[in-house]
């Protein structure tokens, strides 16, 4: 019961190492999770641990690809700790004096914990934490894949500010097209309304500004045309 109140504690504060990963991996197994507990373990259960074989290297930015900012990490005796989400991901290093190098440092990456053993737990207790949702939706490219518990994660998904708007992008006119199956637009058109066109590719934006006059939504894909051009719609909008 001690071990387990150090724990959570520990949890609570953040604080990752080799021994509290057993001891947050053994909580867990005990099923000693609640709300807020989950949501301080969105940033422990993804911990990998970095051994880098040049001790001249002082920092790190990871980059993943559905997050807009790179964690920054430093090095110290030549590993650091940090979350790795996604299996998309770039690591630049840095020097003392502020050279960057990439693919010429040699690294090690051990995962501390397994993040799928509990990855649905603690999605019932904190559904909006970035990790958990990127985690989750990394085998789910497209709307086909979805399932109706997943539509409590859209809304994040769609107007979150710390994934990347490339991200976003890809996942909007999967998602809409999901909404589209189950004849629910107050989510489309809400998404239609704050969407930035711009971060699309071109086919989600033609795709988007179908759905627009779809959506009756006239002002607003007027205003994409004169931006975008008309050939931006199909031919069956253009006639709507």
């Amino acid at each position: 019961r001690a071990m387990g109140k150090f724990a959570m504690e520990q949890a609570e504060l953040g604080h990752m190492d080799d021994n509290l990963a057993v001891l947050y991996e053994d909580m867990l197994d005990l099923g000693l999770v609640n709300e807020d507990l989950a949501r301080s373990l969105a940033n422990i259960v993804f911990t990998h641990k970095m051994i880098v074989f040049d001790p001249k290297i002082v920092r790190a930015f990871v980059y993943q690809r559905q997050v807009k900012e790179p964690q920054i990490i430093t090095i110290m005796e030549q590993s650091a700790y940090f979350q790795l989400f996604s299996n998309e991901y770039v690591i630049i290093f840095e020097d003392a004096k502020g050279a960057r190098y990439v693919s010429s440092v040699p690294y090690r990456l051990q995962k501390l914990m397994e993040p799928e053993k509990y990855l649905q737990k603690c999605m019932e207790f904190a559904p909006e934490e970035i990790p958990y949702i990127v985690s989750s939706f990394a085998t789910k490219q497209n709307y086909l894949m979805f399932q109706e518990e997943d539509k409590k994660f859209f809304p994040r998904m769609l107007f979150g500010d710390e994934l990347s708007p490339e991200y976003k992008a890809e996942l909007a006119p999967e998602i809409i097209r999901y909404y589209q199956t189950l004849e629910y637009d107050g989510m489309i058109e809400e998404y239609l309304a704050k969407t930035d066109f711009a971060e699309l590719t071109d086919s989600a934006r033609k795709y988007m500004m179908d759905l627009l006059v779809e959506n009756r939504m006239y002002e607003h894909a007027y205003d994409k045309v004169n931006e975008y051009g008309m050939d931006q719609i199909g031919s069956a909008a253009k006639v709507a």
